[in-house]
């Protein structure tokens, strides 16, 4: 009864607990796939048996044989398990008709299944998405856990507010590095990253190397100015700096406006967010105490009241005005803007009315007319600059008989324009990204540039010329 009792509790435990050591030590978790249990079974039960058979005082052969028999059951648990807590590599994963690369360069594994399989997934699975979504919300959550992490991780790294990129012609991505690989070049510069200066961004899809998700974070680090005795400019350090990561540190207005692809830049204008966020919110606003940041920067706490707080995000409508006969739009061009630049009108919220209003009042407001019809166009954009804003897309209609009278506090000029004159402006930007012939040009109140590609008022002004 005694070696009963030791084969159904006792013997299992134990066993379970070596099997779960090795798991980690071996696959880099403790929810390997179904291979790894069987493989990881099948040594542990050699080892026992030889044991049994070498020193047969220790028990039978039939005693342990028994016991796995059982707890080959117990032991794949966790592969079910792995399918709700992260995602596990098909075999097939290996067929090329199978493997896509996102932008990342990241493989993603579409194996093929029978209507069935994919049906019973869709019932007893929750998405890709759906656990990406969960873990981020207990990263931010358990401080333990995203630490534990860390090592494990990758990121994008900004210094001094300016985001590392890697250029090639006119397109710009932004670097991203091993979190140990990063630290080890950055030991060199006498710099240091870690769970204290950094953010976190998103959870990284598996991949070949790890069959689980791991964080993206942003990792912020601040230069100080070397004497001015010592002749050396921190410019000249940032540029060495940068060239032996691979990359180039621009300002993060440029890297905003000319990173093509959208999930870089939302990634760019969180990190900047959580960050500015971090540095600013040091003290409780009730009661003046400290705040204990998370190590997510998502979040900061108390101390002593045990309030909890949330980065602030401002709502901001921008709105591209155009005539009944949809072939002419109003265009603004702001003070201190480059010359020849036209963009939408754009403003802030404020407490008490709705985002459609807020569109309507800023029309009214800096260029004083009045619009018939507001239309969201289903588009969003999150700005770091100055603070975090949330940007929401609409078009509205307005009659071109009307007197325009800009504000000068904001305004330089307010024009129509015909749609063949913004495509010349839209054209003109796709050949000079980076505004190289605005300084040929003197009149500076001519339609000559809209926004770069970034911004999202280039893609409701493009959308618009393109008539969609």
């Amino acid at each position: 009864m005694f070696l009963l009792f030791q084969m159904f509790t006792v013997l299992p435990l134990l066993l379970y607990l070596i099997r779960v050591q090795l798991s980690y030590l071996f696959v880099g978790t403790t929810y390997p796939g179904l291979k790894w249990v069987c493989l990881l079974n099948l040594t542990v039960m050699s080892i026992a048996v030889f044991f049994a058979m070498v020193y047969p005082h220790v028990g039978s052969i039939l005693r342990y044989v028994g016991s796995f028999s059982g707890l080959v059951y117990i032991f794949s648990l966790p592969c079910n398990l792995t399918s709700r807590i992260a995602p596990v590599r098909f075999l097939a994963s290996k067929s090329g008709n199978n493997n896509n690369k996102n932008e990342n360069g990241i493989t993603e594994t579409k194996p093929k299944k029978s209507k069935a399989a994919k049906d019973a997934k869709e019932i007893f699975q929750p998405s890709n998405y759906v656990l990406k979504a969960r873990l981020m919300d207990y990263w931010t959550q358990s401080e333990q856990a995203l630490e534990a992490e860390f090592d494990r991780g990758e990121g994008i790294i900004m210094v001094d507010r300016e985001p590392l990129v890697e250029i090639k012609g006119s397109e710009i991505k932004l670097v991203n590095f091993d979190s140990k690989e990063l630290r080890t070049k950055l030991n060199e510069y006498g710099l240091e990253i870690g769970i204290l200066n950094s953010v976190l961004l998103e959870a990284i899809d598996p991949n070949d190397k790890y069959i689980d998700f791991r964080p993206r974070f942003g990792f912020s680090i601040q230069i100080h100015p070397p004497p001015k005795e010592s002749g050396i400019q921190i410019q000249d350090i940032k540029k060495n700096l940068g060239a032996s990561l691979g990359g180039h540190f621009i300002s993060l207005r440029m890297a905003m406006l000319m990173i093509s692809s959208e999930r870089q830049r939302n990634l760019l204008a969180r990190f900047q967010t959580l960050a500015r966020w971090h540095k600013i919110y040091v003290r409780c606003p009730t009661c003046t105490t400290p705040l204990r940041q998370a190590p997510s920067k998502t979040s900061a706490r108390c101390i002593r009241c045990d309030r909890v707080f949330y980065p602030n995000i401002s709502p901001v409508a921008i709105v591209l005005i155009h005539d009944e006969s949809n072939e002419n739009c109003l265009l603004v061009r702001h003070r201190n803007a480059i010359g020849g630049v036209y963009t939408a009108v754009a403003g802030f919220s404020v407490p008490g009315e709705s985002i459609e209003e807020t569109a309507r009042r800023e029309i009214a407001e800096e260029i004083g007319i009045e619009v018939q019809t507001i239309k969201h166009l289903g588009m969003s954009q999150c700005w770091p600059m100055p603070n975090c804003s949330l940007m929401y897309a609409f078009s509205a209609v307005a009659d071109k008989k009307q007197k325009l009278d800009i504000s000068i506090d904001e305004l330089e000029s307010a024009m129509w324009f015909s749609r063949p004159d913004v495509k010349e402006a839209l054209e003109r930007v796709e050949a000079d990204p980076y505004f190289k012939g605005i300084k040929e040009w003197p009149h500076k109140h001519d339609l000559r540039y809209i926004p770069p590609t970034g911004a999202i008022a280039h893609q409701i002004i493009k959308q618009w010329v393109l008539n969609k």
